[in-house]
This record gives structure tokens, C-alpha cells and sequence, in this order.
């Protein structure tokens, strides 16, 4: 039978072979990557002030984590279009990598295409975003309480305070970014080039300078979040006796929280760094 050799069979559709354990990441849930932060994945410890904070910051964490996957993808994307546009064969690799190569395809068709001693007339503007006031204080009004300055009130302060300032930087409202890209007939080399490096900015850079202006809001909440994720993994067993049977769940979620911050942060320098290098190209300077 061809049951026999297989591991596990006979038993419950889906289950584990017998003696096995489900795969688990650092934070104890299973399966979970150890970067990853489920801020409902250990029960109900947000009945307490400093849970709640501690939740609060969590679901910001996650939030956040999403925003930026979404952004770096939005900026992936551009640049994969322009490099379609401006016809690059190696459209492989991670973001960087991409829009680097999308980046000096640009250069180069701008080059063969326009005389060297004149431009593209480029009118731009990225996206500008305000934080309202408002929102800020809907988030931190969450905050109302405190933490006995014994079960890590100061941490959980912290921990409520960025989270308002993350979730009211993700909520921000923005203008839509602008682009404007002409020139003279006098200074076509190359009318195939220069045509495609034209099509290519017209295709890219609005959405490129749309998440510039986002990314760059959130830059500066994430900074102080990253900072907070640090310390809170560092402080979680003063939160144990508070958090009771949940404290080490809640302490493996602040562990993925800190490992989650070098990424997110990562993340956003690339998203950012690259936007600014593609719009140079296209002599839009950020």
C-alpha cells in the first residue's frame, strides 16, 4: 500500500506524526517567524492597565510592520514597470537591487537620448502629509492610567505613547504627490531613448515620490518606536508578575516586537534611499 511509507499515515487527516511537535518560533507561538507579532496570540492579558498598554503597542507593531511591507512593494512595483518601459531583461532581485538597475537604465537612456548640455524640464513634488492633532490624541487617550512604576510603568508609558504616535503617522492625511515632465524638440538625440526614459518617469515617479512622502512621516515614528521595542524587550520580566500566566507569551511577542524593528526599519531606509535614487535619475532631486 502506498500508505505505508508514508510518514504519519493512517492518522487524522492533517495531524503530526506521533512524537512530533508542531514547529515554534521564539515568540512560543507555532510556526510563528520570530520577527512576526500577533498582538492577539496570548489571550486576554489586556485586562490589566499595563496589558493594555502593552497590547496597544503590539497591534501598532503590527500595523506598522504591514504599512511598510506595503510601501517597499508599491516601490518594487514602479520600478518594475519603468524597468519594462525603459525594456531592462534583469528584472530579478530584491528592491534595492531592482530599482538600482532600473535607476542606471534611466541614466543611460536619458544620456544617448537628450544633447549633453540640456535637460528635461521636470516639475515635481512628493507627497506632503499631516499628521492631525486629533488622531494623536484619539491614539493616546488610549493611554489614560498608569503602571505601577514596579510592574514596568515607565516602559509601558513609553510603549502607549509611540504606539499613539505610530498609529497617527500610519493615519496621516496626504496630498497625491505631483509630476510634470516636458522638453524641446531641440534637444532629442535619440528619440527612441529619450521617449522611453520620458514613459518610464511618467509611470514611476508619481507613485515613487507618493510613498516617499508617506514613508518619510512614518520614518520619524518609527525611530522612536524601534527605540521603545528595545528597551520593552529588555524590561519584560518586570511585567511578569503583573501579566501572570501570560507573561511569557506577552514576553515572546516583545522579543518579536525588537526583532521586528530591525527589519521594519531596515526596510523603510531601503524604501526610502532607493526612491531618492530613481527620482535623481530622472533629475528629480529629494
Amino acid at each position: 500500500m502506498v500508505c505505508s511509507i508514508l510518514p504519519g499515515c493512517g492518522g487524522a487527516v492533517g495531524s503530526l506524526p506521533q512524537g512530533s511537535n508542531p514547529p515554534s518560533g521564539r515568540n512560543g507561538q507555532p510556526g510563528q517567524r520570530a520577527d512576526r507579532v500577533d498582538p492577539n496570540a496570548c489571550g486576554g492579558y489586556a485586562t490589566t492597565d499595563l496589558g493594555k498598554k502593552i497590547k496597544a503597542f503590539l497591534t501598532a507593531t503590527a500595523a506598522l510592520d504591514k504599512a511598510v511591507a506595503d510601501a517597499r512593494n508599491h516601490v518594487e512595483a514602479a520600478c518594475r514597470d519603468m524597468g519594462r518601459t525603459l525594456g531592462v531583461a534583469d528584472l530579478s532581485g530584491d528592491t534595492q537591487a531592482l530599482c538600482q538597475r532600473v535607476a542606471a537604465a534611466l541614466r543611460a537612456s536619458l544620456q544617448a537620448g537628450i544633447r549633453a548640455d540640456a535637460h528635461l524640464d521636470i516639475q515635481y513634488k512628493p507627497a506632503v502629509c499631516t499628521v492631525s492633532a486629533d488622531a494623536t490624541a484619539a491614539a493616546r487617550a488610549e493611554c489614560a492610567g498608569s503602571a505601577q512604576a514596579g510592574a514596568g510603568g515607565g516602559s509601558a508609558d513609553a510603549a502607549c505613547a509611540s504606539s499613539a504616535e505610530v498609529r497617527a503617522s500610519l493615519a496621516a492625511e496626504c496630498t497625491p504627490a505631483e509630476l510634470n515632465v516636458s522638453y524641446g524638440a531641440d534637444v532629442v538625440v535619440d528619440k527612441a531613448k529619450l521617449e522611453a526614459a520620458v514613459a518610464a518617469i511618467r509611470t514611476g515617479l508619481p507613485k515613487l515620490l507618493d510613498v516617499y512622502g508617506r514613508m518619510r512621516t512614518v520614518q520619524r515614528a518609527a525611530q522612536t518606536w524601534a527605540r521603545t521595542a528595545a528597551d520593552l524587550a529588555q524590561s519584560a520580566n518586570s511585567f511578569a508578575r503583573d501579566l501572570g500566566n501570560h507573561a511569557l507569551c506577552v514576553s515572546g511577542q516583545l522579543a518579536a516586537a525588537a526583532a521586528a524593528a530591525v527589519r521594519v526599519m531596515a526596510s523603510i531606509e531601503i524604501t526610502v534611499s532607493v526612491s531618492v535614487e530613481v527620482s535623481a535619475s530622472a533629475g528629480a532631486t529629494l
